[in-house]
């Protein structure tokens, strides 16, 4: 499978940047003392440490559940694991300089060889958007056939906004707790959105590609911190490891960033600005 792959591909390009970063002068330094490449050697590590736990989650729920619905926690993994296993390759070639690019070295052809994992099996697009769709679905049964006036059906959503999210594993760590919470919370932000979404835009949803994307994004936050409390639940002899939990906190940070940017209803001045100049482009 294609997040399966991702993650080795980002562990091999992490053992690559390491390496190659620390034999690498740049300035009479080796270039891992640079701010900017320690950045894409933390990212390689945090997202292979996120996207193998997806997998093993969802893996999990399939051996205990084989008739588990697991369409859009499979979506999450393809999408989070080809899409984060495509920049750490670029990074990595990247961090290899000018020789990275020769095909002496693995990594241009890694490049090329992967460039069609965030294609098949559902292009990256599809998948940006059909989480929240599948959701709006199930919701959109939950409301009725149709049979229900305006007023009932509107009824039935803003009860459903309101609806309590619980966790039902506790936490000792402090860190742990804190994941836990953030995961709670999001889950709930994402719940009110699309519920606030049904209310706004009805059956044109569909159509509103930027706004589903944000739903989407936040929603693999929420996966991935659920994924990584479930390794957790797993190991509670001793404590956590401290580089794992450093990756949580930063996985975490990144979230809370994307919360942020996608606390859009409406269509942002920047979505605004995209189909004007998309217009202008392909009009006489």
């Amino acid at each position: 499978h294609p997040s399966a792959a991702a993650v080795g591909l980002m562990e091999q390009s992490l053992h690559d940047m390491l390496k190659r970063a620390a034999n690498r002068i740049q300035f009479g330094t080796p270039i891992s003392h640079f701010p900017l490449i320690q950045e894409k050697i933390v990212k390689a590590r945090v997202y292979s440490v996120v996207s193998a736990a997806m997998n093993a989650f969802a893996a999990k729920i399939l051996d205990q559940y084989p008739l588990a619905d697991l369409a859009v926690e499979t979506s999450h993994c393809k999408l989070f694991g080809t899409t984060r296993a495509w920049d750490t390759l670029n990074d990595a070639l990247q961090v290899a300089g000018g020789s990275g690019y020769l095909a002496t070295q693995p990594y241009e052809k890694r490049l090329r060889d992967f460039r069609v994992a965030t294609v098949f099996e559902g292009t990256t697009e599809i998948h940006s958007i059909y989480p929240p769709l599948f959701m709006v679905r199930r919701i959109s049964r939950q409301l009725g056939d149709g049979s229900l006036g305006i007023l009932s059906r509107l009824g039935r959503i803003i009860g459903g906004l309101y609806k309590g999210i619980d966790c039902p594993v506790r936490f000792e760590h402090r860190v742990l707790r804190k994941a836990a919470r953030f995961a709670r919370r999001h889950a709930g932000a994402i719940k009110r959105r699309l519920y606030a979404g049904l209310v706004v835009y009805g059956k044109k949803i569909s159509r509103k590609e930027f706004f589903l994307r944000r739903i989407t994004t936040l929603k693999l936050y929420t996966y991935g911190t659920l994924a990584l409390l479930a390794r957790y639940d797993q190991q509670r002899q001793g404590d956590p490891d401290p580089i794992g939990l450093l990756a949580l906190r930063y996985f975490m940070e990144e979230g809370r960033q994307a919360d942020k940017d996608g606390r859009h209803l409406f269509q942002t001045k920047l979505d605004g600005l995209k189909h004007r100049l998309f217009h202008h482009m392909t009009t006489d």
